[in-house]
């Protein structure tokens, strides 16, 4: 199985995430739609195989 690497958006959508910002203000803060937000979320959720951003492993 070969592991999908995150693109760039996603990862930084990702750090904004689990900072606790909403949909609205990761949108806000990228200049992108909030529908691009979620799609980004979901497509890095399924790179990782994860179900929930809970799932993410901290890092330091």
């Amino acid at each position: 199985m070969t592991q999908k690497t995150l693109t760039e958006q996603e990862s930084i959508v990702l750090a904004y995430s689990k900072t606790g910002k909403s949909l609205q203000e990761i949108a806000k803060i990228l200049c992108i739609s909030q529908h691009t937000v979620k799609a980004l979320l979901i497509s890095a959720k399924r790179k990782l195989n994860i179900d929930s951003l809970t799932d993410l492993p901290i890092s330091k």
